[in-house]
């Protein structure tokens, strides 16, 4: 079983350094835990996926608690809400704050890289940017981002045209909505409708300013339509973008991936031809020491009967003496 400290850990190292020296560092961390014995952390560790640079700045910006890193964050757990609670006019007050929160993130997050002595990219930017609308439109991406631990760019999430539009239908229909009554709490007491004998014995005024209201709720109605049209424009286009970024970023990603490929088996090669040359030298000095200590085996056999024949040789000296003196 995985030690989750233990992973938690590496990956906190991990996503807070620089992406050209994760593989590296996370191999280091591997061998640890393999030499530590736990193979189960070992292999988690292992599955950890380097970060791009967008996904890096983030995840810097989230352990520093960038300030306006922050507020977006809170910001996109209110739209969630609001969405939820398909609270129409809330959901317009929030969505107008996006623009304005989403440029000072971009703006305070180059600031403080650079206090890092971090140069940002214009690609890695563009990756945090689509980071931060997915964030604003999805619960789920807001949660990512607000982990730290971000591996590539998030996608546009689900907060849509469509969304906002059951919304503003079911306020305008009469359906129960926060905020929808304001002189009762429940919501559920309708004003009562005025009998037409009673409308039609109105005086002029009062048809001028009905004529006058009716004036004022189309014109905004048609505001609204071309707000709306703008926005469905904008949205298309921006998603027409997105696509085409996204398949950059695959491209890229898989360049990167062949790249590690080739480099992992060249070195693989490498390594594989080196054990060839090391098992060959053992045979060889192997066999070289078999050699030796067969010529010391001789040599010691050699120095055996030597010693014999030199005492053949001593004892018959002996002999001859002796029978010269006598």
């Amino acid at each position: 079983m995985t030690d989750p400290a233990g992973l938690d850990a590496a990956a906190d190292e991990l996503y807070a350094i620089d992406p050209a020296g994760f593989v590296a560092r996370r191999t280091e961390l591997v061998k640890l835990a393999r030499a530590a014995k736990d193979r189960p952390l070992a292999q988690a560790i292992g599955s950890l996926r380097r970060p791009t640079l967008g996904a890096w700045y983030l995840n810097l910006a989230v352990r520093d608690r960038l300030t306006s890193l922050v507020a977006l964050l809170k910001l996109a757990d209110q739209l969630a809400d609001a969405q939820d609670q398909r609270d129409a006019a809330r959901l317009k007050q929030l969505t107008a704050e996006r623009p304005s929160l989403e440029r000072r993130v971009l703006r305070d997050l180059t600031a403080h890289l650079a206090t890092r002595g971090i140069s940002t990219t214009p690609a890695a930017l563009e990756e945090v940017r689509t980071t931060l609308r997915a964030a604003l439109s999805d619960r789920d991406a807001a949660q990512q981002v607000a982990a730290g631990r971000l591996t590539k760019p998030l996608q546009y999430g689900t907060f849509t045209d469509d969304d906002l539009s059951s919304a503003l239908a079911a306020m305008l229909g009469g359906a129960a909505t926060p905020g929808a009554a304001s002189g009762d709490a429940s919501g559920d007491v309708e004003a009562p409708v005025e009998p037409e004998e009673d409308r039609d014995q109105d005086s002029p005024g009062e048809h001028v300013s009905d004529e006058g209201a009716e004036t004022d709720s189309a014109t905004v109605a048609e505001e609204d339509d071309e707000e709306e049209r703008e926005l469905r424009e904008a949205r298309a286009a921006f998603e027409s973008a997105q696509r085409a970024l996204a398949q950059a970023s695959a491209k890229r990603d898989l360049t990167t991936a062949r790249r590690d490929v080739v480099r992992t088996e060249a070195a693989l090669r490498s390594a594989q031809t080196k054990q060839k040359r090391a098992e060959a030298r053992v045979r060889e000095l192997t066999a070289q020491l078999e050699a030796a200590q067969a010529d010391a085996s001789a040599a010691a056999a050699d120095a055996a009967s030597a010693g014999e024949v030199l005492a053949d040789a001593q004892e018959r000296v002996s002999a001859a003496e002796e029978l010269l003196r006598d």
